[in-house]
């Protein structure tokens, strides 16, 4: 009995390590057999849209796809004409432009500190999630009986702060 097993592994073995017999080629499916062609004429017609150039700014969306609609252009005021007009306000006018004028820089001071504070401090989420993360590897590279269990349930809780950063964005 012992004689017929040791004649079987080694062939159990070969036959374990060997490539399969039927494996799938990706190089002799067409996955484009399916699809439509697009006709010549769509073709003629895309190519002729493509000489049209537009500028992004100037384009206006439609939901019907046969109009096209182009946004009238903003008028371009040069220097010198901004200056004439400024000078040809009243005292009061000016005083008022300027309150406008220190209204818009002060909402676009605070719209610049949210988002630049956003980029710059860390979320709460976010630095549980890395130190524990950092505690979890650390502890992981020492070893030990017990500090692998303890490294690995540091980078589970690092990975739960994580995920729920992620949710939260």
């Amino acid at each position: 009995m012992k004689k017929y097993i040791l004649l079987l592994a080694p062939i159990a073995m070969l036959a374990a390590c060997s490539t399969p017999r039927y494996t799938y080629n990706f190089d002799y499916y067409d996955y484009n057999s399916g699809k439509k062609k697009i006709a010549p004429q769509a073709a003629i017609v895309t190519t002729q849209k493509s000489e049209v150039m537009m500028d992004e700014e100037t384009m206006v969306a439609s939901a019907n796809e046969n109009d096209v609609y182009i946004a009238k252009a903003a008028p371009v005021i040069s220097k010198e004409e901004v200056a004439a007009r400024i000078n040809s306000l009243s005292k009061e006018e000016k005083k008022e432009l300027k309150r406008e004028v220190k209204k818009a820089v002060k909402e676009s001071k605070k719209e610049n500190s949210v988002t630049g504070s956003g980029a710059k401090a860390l979320e709460n989420d976010v630095k549980l999630a890395a130190i524990f993360g950092a505690a979890g590897i650390v502890l992981l590279i020492i070893g030990g009986d017990v500090l692998y269990v303890l490294g690995a349930i540091a980078l589970l809780v690092g990975l739960y702060f994580f995920i729920r950063w992620l949710i939260h964005q």
